[in-house]
């Protein structure tokens, strides 16, 4: 594939491909692994990226993960600052399970509850979800 001047032709598909490895369908210039530019229809699922972490007292969501799914919690826990850079409007959602036994939960100064309070401890036995949204201006997960 070219810098962006080849195309990709074929069963009315067009677009073109980068050194960089990136990939367009309908631009010639794509700028991110898959830019589509037009709507997108698609036929399966689109599977979620997930962080899945056995028990521990320090969690620290990285970018690119759509779920963080602690289980087993034996500890308290803390979850840390997201790292990454994390585009606006980007969603993240927290699942915790503990072990049966109730355990406090700390959150990191980049979480912010609007309207309502973020959980500070699991309920014994319970899942508990807590979805964000990030907040490019503020640099927040809200």
């Amino acid at each position: 594939m070219g810098e962006g001047t080849e195309g990709i032709a074929g069963a009315g598909f067009t677009g073109a491909g980068t050194a960089a490895g990136n990939v367009g369908i309908g631009t010639t210039t794509p700028s991110q692994k898959l830019q589509v530019s037009g709507n997108i229809s698609v036929t399966g699922s689109v599977i979620p990226n997930t962080q899945i972490i056995s028990s521990s007292a320090s969690v620290t969501p990285t970018y690119g993960n759509d779920l963080v799914a602690i289980t087993g919690l034996s500890t308290n826990v803390t979850i840390n600052n997201p790292t990454g850079t994390w585009p606006e409007g980007k969603d993240l959602t927290i699942r915790i399970k503990d072990d049966g036994i109730a355990r406090t939960i700390g959150w990191d100064t980049k979480y912010r509850a609007i309207g309502v309070t973020l959980p500070n401890t699991t309920v014994a036995s319970k899942l508990t979800y807590v979805s964000l949204l990030y907040n490019l201006i503020d640099d927040k997960f809200d």
